[in-house]
């Protein structure tokens, strides 16, 4: 027989947790400001000039563990689907339609413009604003094949 406190997400008070919608907010969109100047600052140190969040783990799963929150812990939102793309003088969220409102609503507007998916790709995105020499960068556990290639292709057209 197998109990409860075997199964890790059974278990675990954190999986339980995302497994039911809240009402309750709990973006941290005031520590986004801070945050994201840290990760420029590390950005400057290993030579890159800008990295691409998204909201994903290494086994690419809908929902996340609480230490996989890469992208809330960022920048504030905390839906389950969304990329942040920040480079040395912009920030940029990128959301579907479920979460336009609430990718809006959830992050420092004077640090993170967010976008609607649908208007602006963020392949797009980067073609506007990723200059000529500069380097992106990435985890390559958190982005799939296909992802991979769309971010190279995008940041070879834009000159990187």
């Amino acid at each position: 027989m197998i109990f409860a406190k075997h199964i890790p997400f059974v278990a675990n008070p954190l999986y339980v947790e995302k497994m039911y919608q809240s009402f309750k907010d709990v973006s941290e969109r005031d520590q986004s400001a801070s945050r994201i100047s840290a990760l420029r600052q590390q950005l400057k140190k290993i030579n890159l000039d800008g990295f691409i969040i998204p909201h994903a783990d290494e086994y690419q799963g809908e929902y996340l563990p609480a230490y996989a929150e890469r992208l809330a812990w960022l920048t504030g939102f905390t839906g389950s689907a969304g990329t942040a793309i920040v480079l040395r003088d912009k920030a940029a969220l990128f959301v579907d339609g479920r979460y336009t409102i609430q990718g809006a609503e959830q992050t420092d507007k004077s640090v993170i413009t967010a976008h609607n998916i649908a208007d602006m790709l963020p392949t797009k995105w980067l073609d506007e604003y990723l200059h000529n020499d500069q380097r992106l960068g990435f985890d390559p556990w958190l982005l799939t094949a296909d992802q991979t290639e769309k971010y190279k292709k995008a940041a070879e057209a834009a000159g990187a």
